[in-house]
């Protein structure tokens, strides 16, 4: 299609081979498909480099693949990968999650019904997302009756009640070139952290809330830690959040401070609760 806008995936992953397959399978049966596939692979194991080698020629040219010689972590092989993006509209994901076969065809047409072409602004095309477990068995759908108008410069309150989505799907280049890196992997807040901060650099969103893509839950770091250090996390990421921007008009105080105090309750709550079960089983042994 004439002046349609092309689209880039960038995809990070680290000993995900069987995953990838499926990810880079979704693309290639997608009603229409992106013009730029690029791989970050965080130095893996397994039979990434294979599954890559198996699917170059079918992607005829659009793909990329880069591969660190050493193991960098997430947020720094994030970091590389930013600095890949050069089309009109950047989708990141996971090697584990993967997409809808119209996922790119509603991104386009959202595009050209909102006349996004003409918008230089930074902005996000809102897209639905459904949950699979790491078998690929269907779980639920999130954000399907969340957004159906253009939203000029959305509030902050409405991300903290969870009434807008982001999942770094649908940005506009100039809006992904913003996005705040970090250069450490063990602390597992800088998500939320990062969630938080690339919001107050958005200025509008568009719908297409039938673009629909996969979150595989269940097999990334936070299904492997304590409920209390992902909870205890949350009140680390919003307090410094808040640090960091509480000049922001955009920034809503009396929201984080409540939200904090959730956080904190809720990681006394799963403390006591892993400190039962740790006692339960000391007896049993």
């Amino acid at each position: 299609m004439a002046n349609a806008p092309k689209q880039q995936v960038i995809i990070i992953t680290f000993n995900q081979g069987d995953f990838l397959r499926e990810c880079l399978l979704s693309i290639l049966e997608s009603s229409i498909q992106p013009s730029r596939v690029s791989i970050f692979d965080d130095c893996s194991t397994d039979h990434t480099i294979a599954v890559v080698s198996e699917f170059a020629e079918k992607f005829r040219g659009c793909l990329e693949f880069h591969q660190n010689e050493a193991n960098l972590g997430i947020y720094r092989n994030l970091a590389l990968a930013k600095h890949s993006a050069c089309e009109d509209i950047i989708h990141l994901i996971g090697g584990d999650d993967f997409f809808d076969p119209k996922f790119f065809e509603e991104i386009q047409l959202s595009y050209f019904a909102n006349d996004i072409h003409l918008d230089n602004r930074k902005y996000m095309i809102m897209s639905s997302y459904f949950e699979v477990d790491k078998f690929s068995r269907f779980r639920r759908t999130v954000g399907r009756s969340l957004i159906f108008k253009k939203i000029e410069r959305p509030k902050f309150s409405m991300f903290l009640k969870e009434k807008i989505l982001h999942r770094n799907l649908g940005l506009s280049l100039n809006y992904f070139k913003e996005m705040p890196v970090h250069n450490s992997d063990k602390y597992i807040w800088f998500d939320l952290y990062l969630y938080l901060a690339h919001i107050l650099a958005l200025e509008v969103i568009y719908p297409a809330p039938d673009a629909k893509s996969a979150y595989r839950v269940g097999s990334g770091v936070t299904s492997r830690v304590p409920k209390s250090q992902i909870w205890m996390s949350r009140v680390y990421a919003i307090s410094k959040f808040y640090i960091d921007f509480f000049q922001n008009s955009r920034v809503t105080p009396s929201l984080l401070i409540i939200d904090v105090m959730k956080s904190a309750l809720m990681t006394l709550a799963w403390l006591m609760i892993e400190n039962i079960k740790a006692r339960q089983s000391s007896r049993n042994v």
